[in-house]
């Protein structure tokens, strides 16, 4: 074939491609390049009267608009044995175009006793669609999978096990084959999937309303009471297995009907259940996808949850707030603050200007919202943070000084906007230098926990105490957002999330250099995202904590499942410290892609000490960049600060730290790349570091005592691999 001739034919097939890619309905062959499992049916050849489908998908786009479309993978059902394609499949189109949803019907192989070929033909459905997003204009986050009878056992399959890459963001399920076990199954379905004679364990691991997690979508469930085919206890236990993991589900149980209806007409409750399915995409799943981030990390990370607010403003101008700088506003913002409340929610607004007050508290359903140049100037008096609230002082309960803004067992609540935090620093610098009397104060708090005194009885707001308040601290909330503002120094930790669960921190730009000046502190907090922050502190940047010692043990609650991402550092501490207050444990942490602009003591330290206990678990950094430190990464389980010689030892309690990983690291220089100072009571296990690149090396590259199964790979120092 001469060179024009194939130029030619490479331009036809470009331009069919291009064709095939943005026409309105399109098939697609799933495995262009080899089938990667078999049925052992190929050598049969393709016939879809005889069941036996080339896998492929079929392409249903909405009209061309604006605003990217949700899309949803159809698994019919059949049994797997054959597929309803007509009315579990195809004709549900026009229903989805119509309210901005592309149809992807999947036209998926049987599994003849094998069970990876539906699920990868599923699995890279998903794939092609989310690849295609963008030609496509589909939202790559809104992609969900509904399934049919058998065809939503392929669905809740995919739903409960898929990777997070993959996993859908909705399920749709019609009368679905869930479970496994031989009461309740469809057993033919079951046999198609495992084969006859499938050991307990496949079915456990396949009866999907054993394998729900906090990460598993929000669901539609339909089905008929009197379904025989499928016995409706298969949606029960989903919607229940559902509902004990706090995920948003639908169920629509009608009187009759039995199984296998589909879209058609005939089924006598058709149009109610249009209906229903129609109001909750258009309502509750869209609402609940545009509060909802979905996060991939080492760990079943379940979605955060956005708070949203009702769109009523409260300026704090409108309850006498003046902004001279000088005027008190605490008692304006506290009723305006009320106000938004007893409402039913909304913004209360701080408009441009200097405003002073004392101490803020949040209440439900609240977005204190800082309008660009507002400034909130907190006072340096302490009487303007009496009464004491509950709150907590280096891991242990107690009443104190409010924070500067506090929220106590509240749900919905915000700060966001453009404006700024600032309190003033004199009064609360003199407090910086730590008397006798704080540490007296100090010893009899520690005591306290100890013999386990009600919080309410430790009042440590009195005297030369000196307990600085946090700045921000949200104590026992749910749902909370920090979004874009700024903060300029802090008497305490900065922002505290003290037993808080579901919350966002992003483009946040911190700044705090005194004392004790963490960025951000997750405390005895789950299921927490931080993103797209600047810090620069005088402390520890951020920070994962869990409580210290018997008061920990008492509330028996650890940090997890917390992502970091994007996040810089220009000074601070460490870029992520985990500890020394880690009684509670910490598991599931994930930081990557951030970076430390500038100098810090140690990038990734984990810190402990004899009487801790809990356990440091699964946490992960990597893909970092930073400049000059002392370590790359650290674990110290003797870290006692002032506590050593200050208070004693009531109880020995050695941490298990294990499986920690840190890989992809960029560094200009640093002291030595790990130290690892384990307890020889309980040695460090599981430590993996990898591809980890230094310019300079001062002092070493490594000490490790006290730890079992540390591995190193590709450690670059100076261009040349150790």
């Amino acid at each position: 074939m001469n060179k024009i001739a194939l130029l030619s034919l490479f331009s036809f097939l470009a331009i069919s491609m291009m064709n095939a890619q943005t026409a309105r309905q399109f098939d697609i062959d799933l495995w262009q390049k080899g089938l990667p499992n078999s049925n052992g049916r190929e050598a049969q050849g393709y016939d879809d009267e005889k069941q036996n489908f080339k896998p492929s998908i079929r392409v249903f786009l909405p009209a061309d608009g604006e605003k990217p479309s949700k899309a949803v993978i159809i698994c019919p059902g059949g049994g797997y044995s054959h597929l309803a394609l007509s009315h579990e499949g195809y004709e549900w189109a026009p229903f989805f175009n119509e309210l901005n949803v592309a149809v992807v019907v999947l036209k998926y192989r049987m599994p003849n006793g094998n069970r990876e070929v539906p699920i990868s033909d599923a699995l890279e459905a998903l794939r092609i669609t989310k690849k295609n997003s963008k030609i496509w204009n589909i939202n790559p986050d809104e992609i969900g999978i509904m399934g049919f009878s058998a065809g939503g056992h392929l669905a809740t399959t995919i739903a409960t096990h898929a990777p997070d890459s993959l996993r859908p963001a909705f399920q749709i399920l019609f009368y679905p084959v869930v479970t496994l076990n031989s009461a309740e199954t469809h057993l033919s379905s079951r046999a198609g999937f495992l084969g006859k004679n499938p050991s307990q364990e496949l079915i456990d691991l396949y009866s999907n309303e054993l394998q729900v997690k906090d990460n598993t979508p929000t669901a539609f469930i339909a089905l008929s009471s009197d379904d025989a085919a499928v016995v409706p206890s298969n949606s029960i236990k989903y919607y229940t297995a559902l509902q004990q993991h706090k995920i948003p589900v639908s169920m629509h149980v009608y009187p009759s009907g039995g199984h296998g209806w589909g879209i058609r007409e005939n089924f006598a409750y058709h149009d109610l259940m249009m209906s229903e399915l129609k109001g909750w995409i258009t309502g509750s799943l869209t609402k609940y996808l545009a509060e909802t981030i979905r996060l991939s990390a080492p760990f079943p990370m379940p979605p955060v949850r956005v708070p949203q607010f009702p769109n009523r403003d409260f300026p704090i101008t409108d309850f006498g707030a003046v902004p001279d700088g000088k005027t008190n506003n605490s008692q304006a913002i506290a009723k305006a603050v009320a106000a938004c409340n007893a409402a039913g929610g909304g913004r209360v607004v701080v408009p441009a200007g200097n405003w002073l007050t004392g101490a803020i508290r949040l209440k439900s359903n609240v977005n204190l919202y800082l309008t660009e140049n507002a400034e909130l100037i907190f006072t340096d008096n302490p009487n303007d943070y009496l009464p004491a609230v509950q709150t907590s002082w280096e891991g242990l309960e107690c009443f104190n000084y409010s924070p500067l803004v506090y929220a106590f067992e509240c749900e919905n609540i915000a700060i966001t906007g453009k404006g700024v935090l600032k309190p003033e620093m004199d009064n609360w610098r003199k407090w910086f230098g730590r008397t006798g009397t704080h540490y007296d104060a100090l010893k009899t708090l520690y005591t306290q926990a100890y013999n386990n005194v009600p919080v309410k009885e430790r009042q440590m707001a009195v005297g030369e105490n000196h307990f600085r308040p946090h700045l921000v601290q949200f104590n026992r909330c749910k749902n909370i957002l920090l979004d874009s503002f700024k903060i300029r120094e802090s008497p305490f930790w900065t922002i505290h999330l003290l037993l808080c669960e579901n919350g966002v921190a992003r483009n946040l730009d911190v700044r705090a250099h005194g004392l004790n000046n963490d960025g951000i502190d997750l405390e005895m907090t789950r299921n927490f995202l931080v993103e797209d922050c600047l810090f620069d502190q005088g402390d520890d940047a951020v920070v994962i904590k869990s409580g210290r010692n018997h008061d920990a043990w008492r509330l028996h609650t650890p940090t997890e499942n917390i992502v970091v991402r994007n996040c810089t550092v220009l000074k601070g501490h460490c870029l992520l410290g985990i500890g020394s207050e880690i009684s509670g444990g910490v598991r599931n942490v994930y930081m990557h892609d951030c970076a430390l602009a500038d100098t810090t003591y140690r990038l990734f330290y984990l810190k402990t000490n004899h009487r801790r206990g809990g356990f440091l678990e699964n946490i992960t950094m990597e893909n970092v960049t930073a400049k000059r430190m002392q370590r790359v990464f650290e674990i110290d389980t003797d870290v006692l600060y002032q506590w050593r010689d200050l208070v004693p030892t009531y109880e020995t309690r050695i941490t298990k730290i294990s499986d920690i990983t840190i890989r992809n690291i960029t560094a200009e220089a640093t002291d030595a790349v790990y130290e690892i100072k384990g307890d020889a009571r309980l040695p460090v296990q599981n430590i993996e570091l990898q591809n980890i690149t230094v310019g300079k090396i001062n002092k070493f590259v490594e000490k490790v005592e006290n730890a079992e199964n540390v591995r190193a790979e590709n450690i670059v120092v100076a261009g040349k691999k150790l």
